[in-house]
């Protein structure tokens, strides 16, 4: 009887202990965020579970209208809000984007942006802007400094330092916002 009992005791007990341990496990490895000892930033090890908490902490004014992780690339695309229509505010979150992404991730080597604008020409289709391809190992500390000490804007960085392409409808839309 006390066998029996005891049988069915550690029946009940390990599938419990079991599921606590993976659950424990997942949320470890999804959602783990370490502090960078060496600049004291938190850093990120991106995956498909977090990357919509990512995402919303980026400090970006234009609409997300699509964002994909695929092993260590990070490709999102902007549709321009046509209350923010200043290529300021543009390059500022493509900055934003590519320094978060590269900076402040462990597991990021490439961040491809697009930028769209929805019907602001009046076509009714989405018209691709630019185009920007960051690789982490274009990063440097360099870089920040240039920008916190204004020596050269977040444009010339971004053309400068990683692949920023415009198209001819960039240009169309400069003339039509100014």
């Amino acid at each position: 009887m006390k066998r029996i009992f005891l049988i069915s005791l550690l029946m009940i007990l390990i599938p419990i202990a079991m599921s606590s341990f993976f659950q424990l496990e997942f949320k470890k490895n999804e959602f783990e965020m370490n502090d960078n000892k060496e600049t004291g930033n938190a850093v990120w090890q991106l995956s498909d579970g977090n990357l919509v908490d990512f995402m919303i902490d980026l400090p970006i004014q234009n609409k997300l209208s699509k964002v994909g992780w695929d092993h260590s690339t990070l490709s999102i695309d902007l549709n321009i809000s046509e209350t923010l229509n200043k290529p300021n505010t543009v390059y500022q979150d493509l900055y934003s984007i590519v320094h978060s992404g590269l900076k402040e991730t462990k597991n990021v080597k490439l961040v491809l942006i697009r930028v769209f604008d929805q019907d602001h020409l009046g076509s009714g289709n989405q018209k691709l802007l630019m185009t920007v391809d960051a690789n982490d190992s274009q990063w440097s500390e360099e870089m920040e400094h240039l920008i916190n000490n204004r020596e050269i804007s977040k444009e010339e960085l971004l053309s400068i330092f990683f692949k920023l392409k415009t198209t001819d409808y960039w240009e169309e839309w400069m003339e039509e916002i100014s």
